[in-house]
């Protein structure tokens, strides 16, 4: 888990059950303390220190788009938690939720850029 831009383990696990059956699906861990205002604090100490905010637009565009890269590679593995979880068939979960998925990180990377493959905004 990420919090105050470290990474730290669960203090305690819970288990996952399913919506849809109502069946043990997995094992999570859970992360006490920061909640609320807490959490917002973070994510905004993370967004203004951290290094996304200077990034380059060509290269969030890049991340953008590897994000719907790497959904589209994990398809199958997404697509069989999306059915276990929320009851859809397979094949929903891959040609609809998962690809659709995929293509908002894939819109939002070519937001980012003009037809002709420059910045749409000037660079930090």
């Amino acid at each position: 888990m990420s919090e105050n831009g470290g990474f730290y383990r669960g203090r305690s696990n819970s288990l996952v059950e399913s919506r849809y059956r109502g069946a043990p699906r997995f094992d999570t861990e859970r992360r006490q303390g920061i909640r609320g205002p807490g959490a917002v604090a973070s994510a905004r100490r993370s967004f203004e220190d951290g290094p996304w905010r200077r990034m380059g637009v060509r290269y969030k565009a890049c991340v953008l788009r590897r994000v719907g890269e790497i959904l589209m590679e994990s398809c199958e593995e997404i697509a069989k938690v999306e059915t276990l979880d929320q009851g859809r068939s397979i094949r929903q979960s891959k040609g609809m939720m998962v690809s659709l998925a995929a293509s908002a990180w894939e819109f939002f990377a070519g937001a980012l850029m003009d037809f002709h493959g420059r910045a749409a905004s000037p660079e930090p």
